[in-house]
């Protein structure tokens, strides 16, 4: 939308991509599809010029979880572990299936024509995709991405445990070890109290 693409130039358009869970992994998924068919044909936009996508997807995780199985998790413990059974089935790695360029931070500013992010980096500053992490707040450290198109899918807030709802649970081994620490609250609790009956708290309660 910022830019015309001359005839016989390829045009180079940069998408970004907010959130990377279902609704922006599935918008990565299918601008790689168009990006990178299967027969190597050139993309071309409704004038039959070439256009090369760019895409980048930003997200505060370093992972992809299914959340509709959280519940089953929450409930699924292995007695002689202490695990919930099926936490190794139910996460990803953040981007996996796409051709996007997966980058770990928070979102600092949106303007029309860039967005600005803070990377995620470890206790020692150094930035990383596992272990303890948290948002950088040196100024220096704020990455300037321009785009040309940009979708949000930032997704929705939930409370833990069903949806990380911290910093302490952006990594995989720091959401798996809160869905575990739940998990085993409920197995050893005697008396449950649910308060809500729409979709959640019935699925948890069956």
């Amino acid at each position: 939308k910022k830019g015309r693409c001359d005839k016989g130039v390829v045009c180079n358009k940069n998408i970004v991509v907010l959130g990377g869970s279902f609704g922006g992994w599935t918008a990565a998924r299918r601008l790689s599809d168009y990006a990178y068919n299967s027969q190597k044909r050139p993309f071309r936009n409704h004038k039959g010029q070439q256009v090369k996508l760019n895409i980048t997807l930003i997200e505060r995780k370093d992972f992809f979880e299914y959340t509709p199985s959280i519940l089953r998790a929450l409930v699924g413990v292995d007695a002689k572990t202490g695990r919930s059974r099926v936490l190794k089935d139910i996460y990803a790695r953040t981007a996996a299936g796409t051709k996007a360029t997966f980058l770990r931070g928070d979102i600092f500013n949106l303007s029309p024509d860039a967005v600005e992010v803070r990377p995620i980096v470890s206790n020692d500053g150094v930035a990383t995709n596992n272990g303890s992490s948290s948002i950088s707040n040196d100024i220096d450290d704020i990455v300037k991405i321009p785009y040309d198109y940009c979708i949000i899918a930032t997704g929705t807030a939930y409370k833990s445990p069903i949806r990380d709802s911290s910093s302490e649970e952006w990594t995989r081994s720091q959401r798996e070890r809160m869905v575990n620490q739940w998990a085993l609250k409920l197995q050893e609790a005697d008396e449950i109290v649910i308060v809500g009956g729409g979709i959640v708290g019935v699925e948890l309660a069956a």
